[in-house]
């Protein structure tokens, strides 16, 4: 993915994901305890420490150390994509600051507010954001316009609430007075 925005690969699950490397993993420490005890059982009477144990012996915790530094990488991934998930935090190749700019840029477009972009999976990127514009514009195609860039960016799912502009100095002023 790139750094600015963009989708997950389509069709990624991260159960399926997890249990992949799972098996993957579980391959991996098969052969190397294999490994391990054909070089423990082959070679055990010969390279031998001072106190005579056969410095062969320490292949098998050498080897659940290497295994565990091997799941605890392979899972990293995993469990970092399952807490954007669980958090809604903004998914990683997506930039709120670069998607707020592209949206202001629209025509009659005065501000952008309240946007979030969150996933619900790798591949369902939603989107949602308050857009003010300016008095007498056409909001349908507004809304339209910023359909097509939360597509274009990668988003499964878009919301956008499109407000007039003297609605919404309006809205403020109230919200203001009420709350002081």
């Amino acid at each position: 993915r790139s750094s600015s925005c963009g989708p997950p690969p389509e069709g990624e699950n991260l159960a399926i994901r997890a249990a992949v490397v799972h098996v993957i993993g579980d391959l991996i420490q098969s052969v190397g305890v294999v490994v391990a005890a054909a070089l423990i059982y082959f070679l055990a009477d010969r390279w031998p420490d001072p106190s005579g144990l056969s410095y062969w012996y320490r292949v098998d915790p050498i080897c659940t150390l290497l295994f565990a530094c091997l799941v605890l990488r392979s899972t990293w991934e995993t469990a970092r994509d399952c807490t954007y998930l669980l958090m809604c935090a903004t998914p990683p190749g997506f930039d709120p600051v670069k998607v707020q700019a592209r949206l202001k840029a629209l025509r009659d477009v005065t501000q952008v507010h309240d946007l979030h972009i969150w996933a619900v999976a790798p591949a369902r990127v939603n989107i949602s954001a308050h857009l003010v514009t300016r008095s007498g514009a056409c909001q349908t195609t507004v809304l339209s316009e910023a359909q097509r860039i939360a597509k274009a960016i990668g988003c499964f799912h878009s919301v956008f609430q499109v407000e007039d502009e003297d609605a919404f100095k309006c809205t403020m002023a109230n919200y203001h007075s009420i709350n002081e």
